[in-house]
């Protein structure tokens, strides 16, 4: 029986005491916009954390990360000026994390620990360690585009039919 996927978080909302969850999978997917609605519909408060679009928590996060024993519910106290029992309330949602080597061990930290906020991570790179390393040379030495030879050169996917011709893409 295929249960639906809002449904399983919901059950896992529920539980008293739950495990971080992960929701993982392809970029525009509806990941983000599951977790956004889980928060608005049935939680009073959240937290929403994405350290690759916010520089100033990436750069916070890193700190954190180099600690030996990192606390991060006294940092989301003290970053987002929230009184600490409060965060029992809190759901925190930390989106595309997985692009910083120092977040992923921070992350491997909070998980192993028990926190009285409920944890929902959101990544976008496949469990595949292969493609986590050439997203992460990407990140740190190259670029999605190259101007080379007066050409623009592109690092992406194409989508392809099946007898190797280019296929149609909706604009």
């Amino acid at each position: 029986m295929k249960r639906n996927v809002f449904e399983q978080i919901i059950e896992w909302d529920n539980q008293k005491e739950s495990r971080p969850i992960l929701l993982t999978g392809a970029p525009c997917t509806g990941k983000t916009y599951l977790a956004l609605e889980l928060a608005k519909n049935f939680h009073n408060s959240y937290l929403y954390l994405n350290p690759e679009q916010d520089c100033r928590l990436r750069i916070a996060l890193t700190e954190l990360s180099r600690q030996e024993k990192p606390d991060f519910e006294a940092f989301l106290s003290d970053y987002f000026k929230i009184p600490s029992e409060w965060l029992q309330d809190f759901l925190v949602i930390i989106d595309d994390y997985d692009y910083h080597n120092a977040l992923i061990s921070l992350i491997e930290t909070l998980v192993s620990q028990r926190n009285t906020f409920r944890l929902l991570l959101i990544s976008t790179i496949s469990p595949s360690e292969k493609l986590q390393k050439h997203i992460r040379f990407l990140f740190k030495r190259g670029s999605i585009y190259l101007r080379y030879n007066s050409n623009l050169l592109f690092h992406g996917c194409i989508p392809m039919n099946a007898d190797g011709s280019f296929a149609p893409i909706p604009v």
